[in-house]
């Protein structure tokens, strides 16, 4: 009997000792299971009419030589507590010539290509979030930063920095969560850039010649010699025959001489005789 008793008392004992163990257990849990908590509650934010913005800095670059580019992410008031941002370029074009940097101030890094990944499919991607303890960043933060070198040796080649905007899967590529657990409405600006910019030649203008000074001569005037007005001969007329009025026979002659053969000249008033008969002397009465 003494020996069962015995038994039962280290039975109780080994019951003890595990109940205290399950209970230590559950009491180390609960910061866990607290803490795990926030973090899908932040990745799971329902949408929200807030936006803020994204942008590559600078917004446009010429290449070369390389070129340092930084994600700026400006928040605004939102304090933010995770961020998912994606971007893609043209690797035959342009190439990440480091690591990316990301800021301290969303220390939690999710996920975060490499070099090798990025230069490998065109794509990087940084995830980071912050934890429940520590206070949440706002207004302009530099969420990443890396260096790029160009690939592409074709003249004013160009080409761009593209933020991956929501795809087709149910998936979003960016993605902002704010301390209310709201997603808010992102706005993104690329970056372009010109590689092997070619100077273009400028015509050299041709010097303008300008024209030695030539003194223009004096007209002299000429003398016009003044027209001799020819004075216009008056013809002369010519005189026209007058025809000598036929006398009238035996007019004005001497009575009881009424010959034939004397002419009386009215105009100059004289007979005369007709020498067809002979007669040679003038006999006439004025």
């Amino acid at each position: 009997m003494k020996e069962k008793l015995q038994n039962l008392k280290y039975f109780l004992k080994g019951r003890k000792l595990v109940g205290l163990l399950a209970l230590l257990i559950i009491v180390a849990a609960v910061p866990v299971a607290v803490y795990l908590t926030q973090k899908v509650t932040r990745f799971q934010a329902p949408a929200a009419d807030e936006f803020v913005d994204i942008s590559f800095s600078p917004s446009s670059q010429t290449m070369p030589p390389n070129s340092v580019f930084r994600i700026m992410l400006s928040a605004r008031t939102n304090n933010v507590s995770f961020a998912r941002v994606v971007f893609s370029f043209d690797r035959t074009k342009v190439r990440l010539a480091s690591e990316i940097t990301t800021t301290p101030l969303l220390p939690d890094i999710i996920q975060k290509s490499t070099m090798a990944e990025a230069n490998a499919t065109g794509l990087a991607t940084i995830v980071l979030a912050v934890p429940p303890s520590q206070t949440l960043p706002t207004g302009v933060i530099e969420f990443a930063s890396f260096n790029l070198t160009k690939v592409s040796v074709i003249p004013n080649d160009r080409t761009s920095l593209l933020f991956l905007r929501s795809d087709t899967q149910d998936m979003q590529n960016m993605q902002i969560v704010t301390d209310e657990s709201l997603t808010p409405t992102i706005n993104i600006t690329d970056a372009s850039l010109t590689l092997n910019p070619a100077a273009t030649p400028t015509p050299t203008p041709l010097p303008t010649i300008t024209p030695a000074f030539t003194s223009t001569p004096t007209p002299i005037p000429t003398n016009t010699p003044t027209p001799t007005r020819i004075p216009t001969s008056t013809p002369i007329p010519t005189a026209s025959p007058t025809q000598a009025p036929t006398p009238t026979i035996g007019s004005g002659c001497p009575t009881g001489q009424e010959n034939p053969h004397w002419v009386f000249d009215e105009e100059y008033q004289l007979c005369y005789v007709d020498y067809t008969c002979g007669f040679s002397d003038l006999r006439c009465n004025f």
